[in-house]
């Protein structure tokens, strides 16, 4: 006789919190800067909820919108992480 069981995922600590949301200022001349920050969220086990990126050839900075899911204590380090380990232009949370 098999049983099986299904297991939750393990959303404890980040599903009583609304996401965190952000706006980062990309510079248009750095082709690897939107990867750069999607990078290291994923380091730092920061879940994505929802991105939005649309460049502008005529802009003087592409934005990305981001909505996630920090683990735990961490949430008030995102911003810091962003802006010191990425060359972005600016940070702002939503």
């Amino acid at each position: 006789m098999s049983t099986s069981s299904q297991q939750a995922p393990d959303t404890a600590a980040s599903s009583d919190s609304q996401p965190l949301a952000l706006v980062v200022e990309l510079d248009p001349a750095d082709d690897a800067a939107l990867l750069r920050v999607l990078s290291l969220l994923a380091r730092r086990r920061c879940a994505v909820v929802r991105a939005a990126f649309a460049p502008e050839p005529s802009a003087t900075c592409h934005l990305l919108s981001l909505e996630l899911r920090p683990p735990g204590e961490l949430r008030q380090n995102v911003v810091a992480w962003i802006s010191g380990l990425v060359p972005v232009r600016a940070v702002r949370p939503v």
